[in-house]
C-alpha cells in the first residue's frame, strides 16, 4: 500500500465513521438495552419505511466504494454484502430495545440503499475523472462539506414531529449546499463542457429533498416550494459567480466566507429552539436531564454541527495563514470550546433543556474530529497532486521533441 492510498483510506475511514454513528444513533436510539425473552420479527411494510431505510444506507455505500472502489467488481456485490451486514447487526441490537422489533424488509431495504450508493459513487467517480485533469470531483474539499451535512439534514427531518422549527433549520442547511454546489459548478464543473447548468440545478433541488424524505411526507407543499426556491437560487449564485476570477485556483475562500456566517446562525438558532420563552431559572450540570430520544438526537446534532465546524475554520485556515500545525490546532480548539460554552450557557435557560459540562466536551471532541478530516484529506488531495505532476512530467521527458521545420523536412509527418 503506497502513502497516497494510505491516506486516502484514513480519509474515507473518518468519513465513514463519522456517517456510521449518525446511522447508529437514529437506528438504536435512545440505546436503553434490556434482557428480553420476548424477541419479534416483523414482516410488515410501508413505502415510507422502505424509502426512509434505502436513504439512510446510500451515504455509507458511497464512501464504501470511495474507500474499496479499485477492489469490487463493477456490479457493487460486496458494498451489497457488507450492506446487509451491517443491518442485520442492527437489526439484531433491536432485539434488546423495548418497543421495537426486528424487520426483514428493513435488512433488504438497508442492503439496496448501500448498493445504491456505491453504484451512483462508481459511476460518478468514472465520469469526473474522465474530464478532470488532477484530481476527481469526489475529493473537493467542498463536496465532504456536503457530505457531512447530510446527517444533520436527516436529524432535522426526524424531529419534526416533536419541534416543527425543523424545518427553518433544514432551510439554513439547504441555503447552505445551494452555495457550495452552485461554486463547483461554475469554477469546476462548467469548464468540462459536460454538466448543463438547468440539470445540475434541478438535481440540487432533488437533492434536498431526498434528504428531507422525513420532512417530505409530513409536509410536502413547504418542502416542494423549498426545493424549487433552492433550484432557483442555485441559478441566480451561478450567475453571481461570474463575477469572480474563473481562473482563481483558491475560489473556495469567498465560498467559505459566505457560508460561514450562515453556518454559525444555524448553530445557534439549533440550540435555541424550539422557541419557548426563555425562565430566569438556570440549570447547568454535567450530564444530561435524561435520555430521552429527542435529547439525543438534539445532542448527535451539536456533534455533528461542530464535526463540520472544525473541518470549514480548518479549511479557512489550511488556505490562509501558515501557522505550525500545533498552534493552529489549539488556536481554533480554544475558539471552539469558547463558543461551545456559550452555547451551552444560553441552553442553560431553556426550559426544555439544561446546559450540560459532557455536551461540551463532545461538542469540543467533534470539532478536533473535523480538524483531522480536513487535514487527512490536504495530505491526500497533495500527495495524488504530487503524483500527477510527476508523471506528467515523466511523460514529458520521454516525448520526442519535434521541431517547427521537421514537417517541412519529412511529409510524411
Amino acid at each position: 500500500m503506497n502513502r497516497t492510498t494510505k491516506e486516502k483510506k484514513l480519509f474515507g475511514l473518518c468519513l465513514l465513521s463519522y456517517m456510521l454513528f449518525i446511522v447508529f444513533i437514529v437506528t438504536l436510539t435512545p440505546f436503553n438495552f434490556h434482557s428480553s425473552k420476548d424477541f419479534s420479527i416483523s414482516w410488515n411494510v410501508t413505502q415510507f419505511d422502505i424509502i426512509s431505510n434505502i436513504i439512510l444506507f446510500i451515504p455509507p455505500g458511497f464512501m464504501y466504494i470511495f474507500l474499496w472502489g479499485n477492489e469490487i467488481n463493477s456490479y457493487c456485490l460486496n458494498a451489497l454484502f457488507y450492506g446487509l451486514m451491517l443491518s442485520t447487526f442492527i437489526e439484531f441490537s433491536q432485539f434488546f430495545l423495548s418497543g421495537r422489533c426486528t424487520s426483514i424488509t428493513d435488512i433488504m431495504a438497508n442492503g439496496s440503499g448501500a448498493w445504491m450508493g456505491a453504484f451512483v459513487c462508481e459511476k460518478l467517480k468514472l465520469r469526473m475523472e474522465k474530464y478532470s485533469a488532477k484530481i476527481s470531483l469526489l475529493e473537493i474539499p467542498l463536496v465532504t462539506i456536503v457530505y457531512l451535512l447530510l446527517p444533520l439534514l436527516w436529524i432535522n427531518s426526524l424531529t419534526i414531529w416533536k419541534f416543527t422549527n425543523s424545518l427553518w433549520l433544514s432551510l439554513m442547511l439547504g441555503i447552505i449546499i445551494v452555495i457550495i454546489f452552485s461554486a463547483i459548478y461554475s469554477f469546476r464543473l462548467k469548464l468540462t463542457g459536460r454538466v448543463k447548468l438547468l440539470t445540475l440545478s434541478a438535481l440540487t433541488g432533488m437533492f434536498f429533498s431526498v434528504a428531507s424524505y422525513h420532512k417530505f411526507t409530513t409536509s410536502p407543499v413547504f418542502t416542494s416550494v423549498v426545493a424549487v426556491s433552492l433550484s432557483i437560487s442555485f441559478l441566480l449564485l451561478s450567475y453571481y459567480w461570474k463575477t469572480l476570477d474563473k481562473n482563481n485556483r483558491r475560489f473556495e475562500i469567498p465560498v467559505l466566507k459566505m457560508i460561514l456566517p450562515a453556518y454559525l446562525f444555524y448553530m445557534i438558532l439549533q440550540t435555541i429552539l424550539p422557541l419557548y420563552p426563555f425562565t430566569v431559572k438556570w440549570a447547568f450540570g454535567i450530564g444530561f436531564s435524561t435520555n430521552s430520544t429527542a435529547l439525543i438526537l438534539q445532542s448527535a446534532k451539536h456533534i455533528g454541527a461542530f464535526t463540520i465546524l472544525g473541518y470549514i475554520l480548518a479549511e479557512i485556515r489550511g488556505r490562509g495563514k501558515k501557522l505550525p500545525l500545533w498552534r493552529s490546532v489549539l488556536k481554533l480548539s480554544s475558539i471552539c470550546l469558547l463558543f461551545a460554552v456559550g452555547l451551552e450557557l444560553i441552553l442553560s435557560f431553556h426550559p426544555y433543556y439544561k446546559g450540560s459540562i459532557i455536551q461540551i466536551v463532545l461538542s469540543t471532541s467533534g470539532f478536533i474530529y473535523g480538524l483531522i478530516i480536513y487535514r487527512l484529506q490536504l495530505a491526500y488531495i497533495f500527495n495524488v497532486r504530487k503524483r500527477y505532476n510527476r508523471d506528467s512530467y515523466q511523460q514529458e521527458k520521454h516525448q520526442p521533441i519535434m521541431f517547427s521545420n521537421q514537417k517541412e523536412a519529412n511529409p510524411s509527418i
